[in-house]
């Protein structure tokens, strides 16, 4: 082999290191790095997360039963469509997830209440033959009402009401999904939050006040329309 022969094998080698390098280098950035995701490239994955979740709820599942089996679809419809609005609105009203009249945010809220409703079907068991579910709607109806109502002292209790008597169909639902009903909880799951901005003590701070009240000394109000109009004596703690 000639010298220059083996000067271009050695160029050759060394690009294709430093090739190499460079792929785990940007494979380390990416799944171990520091690096935040780009603005553009979160709204993509929030878009696409949903999308899938939303499949996911539409297919039709099959469950079997001690005689033959049973297909089970939770496909949104009227009743759990305005039990999903009424879930979700609070969401844009308190500004934890932000809104504009742009095709962006109007996909996200279209997505965001669909995939709402599709957990709403499961959770009024539409997956489910059982007795229990006949009263949910009421029940659920009475969580939302003493919620947005403002009702403190019973909302709780409404919402356990809802949490037990549902368990069973989300149960049940979650047999006739099986993986599927994962994939659709984390897409879901994720879509959702990735909407939210990373402020975990104002959020604690927004469920702290549906069920406990203003605390008794506020320093700084968080930024939420529901609390535009607490009184001053609450927010100063002193009742005067």
């Amino acid at each position: 082999m000639s010298v220059l022969s083996k000067k271009v094998a050695k160029n050759v080698e060394v690009i294709a290191a430093n090739e190499e390098a460079g792929w785990l280098s940007k494979l380390n950035a990416i799944l171990v790095g520091e690096d935040a995701l780009g603005h553009l490239t979160v709204r993509y994955l929030s878009l696409a997360l949903l999308l899938i979740a939303t499949v996911v709820g539409f297919m039709t599942y099959t469950q079997s039963k001690f005689f033959g089996s049973l297909n089970v679809s939770l496909r949104p419809d009227m009743l759990s469509g305005i039990f999903a609005i009424l879930l979700v609105a609070p969401l844009y009203l308190r500004r934890i997830i932000t809104w504009s009249p742009s095709i962006y945010y109007i996909l996200s809220a279209v997505l965001n209440v669909t995939v709402t409703a599709v957990l709403v079907q499961a959770v009024l068991g539409a997956a489910s033959s059982t007795l229990l579910s006949l009263p949910l709607p009421f029940v659920l109806a009475m969580g939302l009402a003493t919620t947005w109502l403002g009702i403190r002292p019973l909302a709780p209790l409404a919402w356990a009401f809802v949490i037990l008597l549902g368990i069973l169909n989300l149960q049940a639902a979650s047999e006739a999904m099986g993986l599927w009903g994962y994939l659709f909880v984390i897409s879901a799951g994720l879509g959702i939050f990735l909407q939210f901005p990373f402020e975990p003590q104002r959020i604690l701070n927004e469920v702290k006040y549906d069920f406990i009240g203003p605390p008794e000394d506020i320093v700084e109000p968080t930024k939420s329309l529901m609390r535009a109009e607490v009184p001053d004596r609450v927010r100063d703690g002193n009742g005067a």
